[in-house]
């Protein structure tokens, strides 16, 4: 059985390539890309590829704080 990786585990990784930030988030790197597309999730580039910071990706699979 595999097991699926969390941004936790690398703790010493600032940013992820699109297919690892893919796979830690269990969707395609279409869906990475269109999320980007729409602003949703942010990147930075190092030279010419794009990466996804370790707490962008904590910040979106933060569960959402409920308004008391």
């Amino acid at each position: 059985m595999t097991r699926m990786a969390t941004p936790q585990q690398h703790p010493r990784r600032m940013a992820h390539p699109i297919n690892e930030a893919a796979e830690l988030l269990a969707v395609d790197r279409r869906t990475v890309y269109r999320m980007l597309a729409r602003g949703e999730l942010r990147a930075v580039r190092v030279g010419a590829r794009q990466r996804i910071p370790a707490d962008e990706l904590m910040r979106i699979t933060r569960p959402a704080e409920v308004a008391a």
